[in-house]
């Protein structure tokens, strides 16, 4: 799959939002204020991290786990586990084909449900310019 801008930005805001361990940390406003001590004045990490929170929120009440899964094995997971760690080359590719073998599935379907994702993720953070 061709990369693209909002690719990579997804993934740095999903990636960002497990380092900082912010899901189930309480209500939105202990979330903002942890995100806001991250990331300093650097409003526009902010915003795409604050959109990523969004996202999951929005997919969770959707009822749209598929997604939801993906996203929390394929950027969530890992750096949850080990925040300090770089992304290497190539390792969210290797996620999703891991992901697509271990649940039996097409390796496009989970690339469709990742390109769901970036779609709410692109709309949220459109609307909190």
């Amino acid at each position: 799959m061709k990369k693209t801008l909002e690719r990579r930005s997804i993934t740095v805001a999903m990636v960002q939002y497990a380092r900082l361990g912010v899901d189930g940390c309480g209500t939105p406003f202990d979330i903002y204020r942890r995100i806001e001590g991250a990331c300093g004045k650097n409003t526009s990490l902010a915003l795409d991290i604050w959109a990523a929170h969004e996202c999951l929120v929005l997919l969770k009440v959707n009822g749209e786990s598929d997604i939801l899964d993906a996203l929390c094995e394929i950027y969530i997971k890992p750096f949850v586990k080990s925040p300090h760690r770089a992304i290497k080359a190539k390792e969210i590719s290797y996620a999703i084909l891991s992901y697509a073998q271990n649940r039996y599935i097409d390796e496009r379907t989970v690339y469709r449900r990742l390109s769901r994702a970036r779609k709410i993720w692109l709309a949220l953070r459109e609307g909190h310019k």
